[in-house]
């Protein structure tokens, strides 16, 4: 039986798997390699390989060997790196050099070869050589930009060919100026921002805003060694330069600004000369401050019934007004104050004049004027156009701005059609009739502003003379009775009242019957809530006498309805008596038999209601009670009662 094992430089130790039967005579052995022998990235390996045998042949004893490494070495290639790197500079104009890649830890006698990424066309190749070391690949000299990849084949030291792969990865290599045109930030000086095409900036006359400086990067420092010449527009409009920068001293016009570098090699020899971008500058002149002037219009109006026309200078591209306005001429119809500031670019280049001087449009407030008939805001007392209002020897009318009767300025009054007076009071008490209207007129000193009230008349009326009651008959007068009492005749309206309280009659004469009281009367020739009325005239006082409640009373018997027959005993004297009853509460006088009986027989009471009498004679007996003076005096009499006296008999 025969084993074989294997050594290499860098795999180490192998031991295959397989044994082999040998009898005798000689033969090939066929091995197969472990697939985890090598790794990707690893170089190619070289293999030397020993014998071992096993004699089994006897039974008895056994006998093995291993025989010598074999001078035979076999190179084993290696798994191509999945991960190659790989890095490249790119190129930089007017440098005619060739370009080399740089191969990232290649492996052993591998090809690379550069491939145009486009169309896979080789444009250099490298075979590894460990004892040599040289990693680049010289593609050459290349005048635009290009992308680059890299194809991999595993070989032998001897030339043997493997396997083939190319990167998924590329690499981009681009055609740089050696200098490039740079400019500094504008608010940030100490940072370079690369030109680029169409690079422009508006400037304020002297600002030294724009500054431009050529450098190979925007780390690097200024082109120092190669020469730069500056210029404006074109090769035949040199700039002349202190320093490095373009701008820090010198005071840019109008224009595109580029330079041109010229590079030389050690002998001075002119290597390459190029352009630079452009830069272009637009340079402004700051405008002086503006003026603004009035149009059409006045600077002071009433609210709502004016507007002013303000313009800036002609000339300009651009305008910014106070209130926002971008024209050169505004048209204000609101007070406030106006200027404008103009410029010849945008404003947010900061290229502008100062603001004008601030002009000051006016605008007087108008007042809700109204014309009130009472001194009220409310708009149930507002006069309308056409009405009519009457007054009693005056008319007083309130003038009130909406809610308040406290506003500026001078009120007329117009009757006519003629301006007929004048108050800055809140109120004016007319006194003639006419056709008239108000006029509110501003005090404002720089303009005049007025309100006109509705059109209305007012009718003045003569106020009646208080009037004068008479009287048909006796006021004083008893039940069933009247007078008739008769105010001043010739007015159109009468209004009775009784104890001041208004009664429903609308007639020059009033007839009373039932109710006394105090009677009074007021006239008028017009309605009465024109208002103009007479005084209320003198009362009249009305008696009306009714008949009161008249009773006749016995302590013994009660109350008598009138007529009954009453027996009372000579021994019932001292106790017994009659009272009367009177609800008016007048004096009563007491009769027997149609006489009268003597006051000191009549007891009074401590009510003026009551009044006794103790009988002590037979016959009628009876009450009366007069009412008024002796000339209209009204008698009202009770209903009797016949008593029968009895004498008690003797004992």
């Amino acid at each position: 039986m025969v084993e074989v094992s294997a050594e290499g430089d860098d795999v180490g130790s192998v031991s295959f798997d397989q044994t082999f039967n040998v009898v005798d005579g000689t033969g090939n052995i066929t091995l197969a390699l472990p697939s985890d022998l090598m790794t990707e990235g690893d170089n190619n390996d070289w293999l030397r390989f020993t014998l071992s045998y096993d004699d089994q042949t006897n039974e008895d004893y056994d006998y093995s060997d291993d025989g010598v490494i074999s001078e035979l070495s076999v190179e084993i290639i290696a798994p191509i790196d999945q991960d190659l790197s790989y890095s490249v500079d790119d190129v930089l104009e007017c440098n005619a050099v060739d370009v080399m890649v740089d191969i990232s830890s290649p492996q052993d006698y591998f090809m690379y070869e550069v491939l145009n990424a486009e169309d896979n066309s080789v444009l250099g190749s490298l075979t590894y050589d460990p004892e040599v070391g040289d990693t680049e690949v010289n593609i050459g000299t290349i005048s635009e930009d290009v992308n680059l990849t890299i194809r991999v084949t595993s070989m032998s030291s001897t030339g043997t060919t493997c396997t083939s792969r190319t990167q998924d990865d590329e690499e981009e290599v681009e055609v740089m100026e050696t200098y490039k045109l740079f400019r500094r930030g504008y608010s940030n000086t100490g940072i370079r921002i690369l030109v680029e095409a169409d690079d422009s900036r508006t400037i304020c006359g002297s600002s030294a805003e724009v500054r431009l400086s050529v450098n190979r990067t925007s780390e690097d420092g200024d082109a120092g060694s190669s020469v730069v010449e500056w210029f404006r527009d074109d090769l035949s409009t040199p700039v002349s330069i202190s320093g490095t920068i373009l701008g820090d001293n010198e005071t840019l016009l109008t224009g595109d600004y580029f330079a041109r570098v010229t590079e030389t090699n050690d002998d001075g020899d002119v290597v390459c000369e190029y352009i630079t971008e452009s830069f272009s500058v637009t340079a402004v002149e700051t405008p002086e401050r503006p003026v603004v002037t009035v149009v059409s219009g006045e600077l002071s109006f009433c609210e709502g019934d004016g507007e002013v026309v303000l313009s800036a200078p002609e000339g300009y591209e651009y305008y910014e007004w106070s209130n926002g306005a971008t024209t050169q001429e505004i048209t204000v119809e609101d007070a406030g104050n106006y200027r404008v500031r103009v410029a010849d670019v945008p404003f947010d280049i900061g290229c502008s004049s100062d603001y004008s001087e601030y002009v000051y449009v006016e605008s007087s407030e108008l007042v809700d004027f109204k014309v009130q008939t009472a001194n009220s805001s409310s708009d149930q007392y507002s006069v309308s156009e056409g009405q009519a209002l009457q007054g009693c020897d005056s008319r007083t009318l309130y003038f009130y701005d909406n809610t308040t009767t406290t506003f500026s300025g001078i009120v007329k009054i117009y009757r006519d059609g003629v301006e007929f007076a004048s108050t800055t009071g809140s109120n004016y008490s007319i006194t003639e009739s006419g056709e008239y209207f108000a006029e509110w007129i501003s005090n404002d000193l720089n303009v005049t502003c007025t309100v006109v009230s509705p059109t209305f008349t007012v009718e003045i009326l003569e106020q009646p003379e208080m009037p004068v009651i008479t009287a048909s008959g006796a006021l004083d007068f008893c039940d069933g009775g009247s007078v008739t009492l008769t105010a001043t005749a010739g007015h159109a309206y009468y209004r009775w009242y009784r104890n001041n309280v208004l009664l429903n009659s609308n007639s020059q004469t009033l007839t009373v019957r039932t109710n006394s009281g105090r009677y009074q009367v007021q006239v008028s020739d017009v309605p009465f809530q024109g208002g103009c009325t007479s005084d209320l005239s003198k009362g009249v006082e009305v008696n009306v006498y009714t008949e009161p409640d008249l009773t006749i009373y016995s302590n013994y018997y009660g109350n008598f309805n009138g007529g009954e027959i009453f027996e009372i005993c000579s021994s019932d004297n001292e106790d017994l008596y009659l009272r009367s009853y009177n609800s008016a509460s007048y004096p009563v006088v007491w009769y027997l038999d149609g006489a009268p009986i003597e006051a000191s027989e009549v007891q009074p009471s401590t009510s003026s209601l009551y009044t006794y009498v103790y009988p002590t004679a037979s016959g009628q007996y009876h009450f009366e009670t007069t009412i008024g003076n002796s000339a209209n005096a009204c008698t009202f009499v009770s209903e009797p009662v016949n008593v029968v006296y009895n004498e008690q008999p003797a004992a």
